[in-house]
């Protein structure tokens, strides 16, 4: 039955606040990954996007908002109150912000079971200077 069953509390977190459950941790899932993101008031998960997979990000608690930038530089920001959600196509640029003044938690599924994540930041860092 374990092979059925993940614990957070005996999890190996990426940080403190921030759980990806995968198929490197949980076997049994097979095409899906979730993460569980507690943030504190007024957090910033800096852009990134996944090239191997969609989100779907689902406000538990607090308020939040999503920016998502498409391929065409269309432009969306989402609020997120809890209960509601947002949908982040594969490839596409995000980020994830609470704008609550207390903690706020959201599950983020994504449609692959090892998601790739690259970093804007980090990837924008790597170009040369005279490339920019």
């Amino acid at each position: 039955m374990s092979k059925l069953h993940f614990s957070r509390s005996t999890s190996a977190p990426k940080n403190e606040r921030f759980f990806r459950i995968s198929a490197a941790n949980f076997p049994a899932l097979k095409g899906v990954a979730i993460q569980d993101l507690d943030m504190a008031p007024g957090e910033l998960r800096s852009a990134h996007l996944h090239p191997n997979a969609a989100q779907l990000d689902y406000c538990i608690s607090g308020n939040g908002e999503v920016g998502i930038v498409g391929p065409d530089g269309d432009h969306h920001m989402i609020p997120l109150h809890p209960g509601d959600a947002a949908f982040v196509p594969q490839g596409y640029v995000h980020w994830i912000e609470n704008t609550s003044t207390a903690q706020a938690r959201f599950i983020l599924i994504a449609t692959h079971e090892r998601p790739e994540t690259i970093e804007v930041q980090a990837m924008n860092a790597a170009i040369p200077a005279n490339q920019k």
